[in-house]
């Protein structure tokens, strides 16, 4: 279920969401039995765990924060072609010319629609806005936008209201 409500709502085919060293699928190889699968043929697992696995919320951050770097990289390479960060405004250092502006809202508004369903609070709108503001006052930070757009992504999928609801 993870894997393709993550596909449908970043617009990723859900064999690009996850790879661990580039080659093996985190859904269906290497975090399969950790996610509640069951791997008969490779590792003789014929029932699924009766209880969660410890690591499984470490695997899905991990699935996630993949899902979402893809879906940064992808719209800032081709931001003509943006699935869900486009019309940002970016200036060339890569800082967003002004975070107030109807454009970040409507970034924020589709996160929430593809993530949520449903609209964000304005709370939540003022929420992420203010994580901009952090990510670029970080002195390490590069391209804040791109690191402000993955965040913003990881938080909403990894939030109990995605995941259980």
């Amino acid at each position: 279920q993870l894997k393709s409500d993550l596909a449908r709502a970043l617009n990723i085919w859900p064999t690009d969401l996850c790879t661990e060293l580039g080659r093996y699928d985190c859904f269906d190889f290497v975090h399969k039995v950790t996610l509640g699968g069951v791997a008969p043929y490779d590792q003789s697992i014929y029932r699924p765990n009766a209880t969660s696995a410890l690591s499984a919320p470490t695997t899905v951050e991990r699935i996630v924060i993949s899902a979402c770097g893809a879906r940064v990289r992808a719209d800032f390479s081709s931001p003509e072609e943006a699935a869900l960060f486009n019309g940002l405004v970016v200036d060339a250092s890569g800082r967003l010319e002004d975070v107030n502006a109807p454009e970040v809202e409507a970034v924020i508004e589709r996160l929430f629609h593809r993530s949520l369903v449903r609209e964000p609070s304005t709370q939540e709108v003022e929420s992420l806005k203010s994580l901009y503001q952090e990510i670029a006052t970080d002195t390490e930070v590069q391209t804040p936008t791109p690191e402000w757009a993955w965040m913003a992504c990881f938080s909403l999928f990894t939030s109990v209201e995605f995941l259980f609801y």
